[in-house]
């Protein structure tokens, strides 16, 4: 059964409401119309101009988890408010997607970012000053517990699926 992008409430952070659209909604009707199903992301265009900005935001801003073969497993939103900067928003988000598979018993993970700094932090074995320090350590922590794990930086543009995704 596929999920109807205007009556079912599928959007993270909505409860239980229903998308509202009052412009033409095309040929648009399920949530997968919204992924491009070659490279399996958000097509990103498309969210940004059919959805208020808030809306878009809860649907682009998540944690994907996907299986070797690139299949969505599982995905996460959680919205934070008064978030200091875009830099501390990556670095949860992050700590999310390794929160994710340690809850999904997960024994390997893949964390792929677009925030490189971000993804350099994790990977460094220098203290950390920054105001991001403790979501890297608690990240780096909780990392012991899979049996293998690489952090990876992808580009923006490549990355049409959430921030984070953890494979």
């Amino acid at each position: 059964m596929k999920v109807s992008i205007w009556k079912d409430a599928w959007v993270p952070g909505s409860g239980e409401s229903k998308v509202q659209y009052t412009g033409n909604k095309s040929s648009l009707n399920k949530v997968v119309d919204l992924i491009d199903s070659r490279t399996i992301r958000w097509k990103t265009d498309l969210i940004e101009n059919t959805f208020t900005e808030s809306k878009g935001k809860k649907i682009l801003f998540s944690v994907v988890i996907r299986d070797e073969n690139g299949r969505v497993i599982g995905s996460r939103t959680i919205l934070h408010e008064n978030i200091s900067s875009v830099f501390t928003a990556e670095a949860m988000a992050c700590l999310q997607a390794i929160r994710l598979g340690i809850n999904l018993r997960l024994s390997m993970v893949k964390i792929e970012g677009d925030a490189q700094s971000v993804i350099r932090k994790l990977l460094t074995e220098e203290e950390n000053r920054s105001e991001i320090e403790a979501y890297i350590e608690d990240s780096k922590r909780l990392c012991a517990r899979f049996c293998s794990f690489v952090f990876r930086f992808t580009h923006k543009e490549s990355n049409r699926v959430p921030p984070y995704a953890a494979e």
